[in-house]
């Protein structure tokens, strides 16, 4: 028996398939083949019917579905599909075959070590799908072939009651179905208790949506679950609190200069107000606290135009026109800065500036505005100079000149005329930029 490739390369004709590859075989009758050969009939020389000796083993573990394909051998059915096979017994098959029983017949055939012939040594480490089944469900993996043991190792998960994971227990394609939820639940810890019901957050497991218990903060939610909401920082159901005054951290505190703030509730909703000034202002209004220099002073018609109480509306000064005062009972230390208690005409004693004027007061000091001074010369017409006087502490200041310029005009109001620019006795015009005559420059 030697290896071919057709049938040419055989003298007698016949070139089969043998367990290593093709080999040449001769022609029989009855039991004259060799021990691991079966005398074989074959179809394929009509009209007569030729038999030959095959190989008894090179048709194991091909597919079939009756055991004339098996070339005298068995078409055996096995776990995974139908495959030819030899009868055997003891230790009579050849490597790398091992004689395994199959079936309930209790008949042994000659098989690959791991009992299947779609996991031999050359399938070592391949893999098909496998299941694991029970009343849950189906689920499905791979297991891999061993040479020895066969298919191994299904990695399915066992199938089981879904609960709330997010994985798939039963394996039906849906996590955490038939997962009950909305049972009541609650969270509870020292500042109160909260209720909520169950959810499934899939891997976070089955959760409570109760809020978690705080200590109250003014920010409109009932922090500690008590069924009332900002309630420290209400009064009578309003936000009525310095901090918290008509809403959350509306607070009062800061809010009014040189005053002291309260939430005043009369209205609608609360608010802010001035309950009263510092040492030295006064409550102009709700929401005002201003200087008390500020009121005196003030223009004013009537008593009643002047706001703080005893102020009487007086004629103040030189300037004209009438102005408030400031009642002063306790005499100059009811007065502020810059201000004494004198008398005032047709009533009490009234705080008036030490100026003696409202248009320069303490509160004015370093205002400029402008004046004027008149000469008039000996047998020549009068004229005017104008210039500016500044508000001190005493009033207001002497009216100053502006600086004379070379231009034969009295500019100061001095008397003299162009005197910076003349030597003194002889009106000649020396100065370097006014020679002989103002603004000469020099050039003549």
């Amino acid at each position: 028996m030697y290896p071919c490739s057709t049938n040419g390369d055989c003298t007698s004709g016949f070139c089969v398939e043998g367990p290593a590859g093709n080999i040449c075989t001769r022609t029989c009758i009855g039991e004259s083949c060799p021990s691991d050969f079966v005398c074989s009939g074959i179809v394929n020389t009509f009209p007569d019917t030729t038999f030959i000796c095959i190989p008894k083993f090179g048709k194991v573990c091909q597919p079939c579905t009756t055991d004339n394909q098996c070339a005298g051998g068995t078409c055996v059915t096995m776990p995974d599909g139908k495959f030819c096979s030899v009868a055997c017994s003891a230790n009579e098959c050849p490597s790398p075959y091992t004689c395994i029983p199959q079936g309930s017949s209790g008949n042994s055939f000659c098989l690959p070590p791991s009992g299947t012939c779609t996991c031999r040594a050359a399938d070592v480490g391949i893999k098909r799908l496998c299941q694991i089944k029970n009343d849950f469900g189906t689920c499905y993996g791979y297991e891999q072939c061993d040479a020895t043991l066969g298919f191994v190792g299904c990695d399915a998960r066992t199938p089981a009651a879904e609960t709330c994971n997010g994985i798939d227990d039963d394996c039906n394609g849906t996590p955490d179905d038939n997962v009950k939820i909305g049972d009541p639940c609650d969270k509870t810890n020292e500042f109160g208790t909260c209720k909520g019901v169950t959810q499934c957050l899939g891997p976070q497991g089955l959760t409570c949506t109760a809020l978690t218990p705080a200590a109250e903060t003014c920010n409109g939610i009932d922090d500690n679950c008590d069924g009332s909401v900002d309630e420290p920082f209400k009064i009578n159901g309003l936000y009525a609190t310095l901090e918290n005054c008509g809403a959350c951290n509306r607070s009062c505190v800061g809010l009014f200069p040189n005053a002291t703030p309260s939430c005043d509730v009369s209205g609608v909703v609360p608010r802010c107000i001035v309950t009263a000034c510092d040492n030295g202002f006064f409550k102009l209004n709700e929401f005002q606290c201003v200087p008390l220099s500020s009121l005196i002073c003030t223009p004013c018609v009537l008593d009643t135009d002047c706001p703080r109480t005893g102020s009487r509306c007086i004629p103040i000064g030189t300037d004209g026109g009438t102005y408030c005062g400031q009642s002063c009972p306790g005499g100059d230390t009811d007065c502020p800065l810059s201000f004494h208690c004198l008398p005032a005409a047709g009533g009490a004693d009234q705080c008036q500036p030490d100026s003696g004027t409202c248009s320069c007061t303490g509160a004015t000091q370093d205002i400029s505005r402008g004046c004027s001074a008149s000469f008039s010369p000996p047998d020549k017409p009068s004229y005017t100079c104008f210039g500016q006087q500044k508000c001190q502490a005493g009033g207001w200041g002497d009216c100053v000149m502006p600086d004379e310029v070379c231009d034969g005009v009295d500019n100061n109001c001095d008397g003299s005329i162009d005197e910076t620019f003349v030597e003194p006795g002889t009106n000649k015009y020396i100065d370097d930029r006014n020679c002989g005559v103002c603004g000469n420059n020099g050039t003549t």
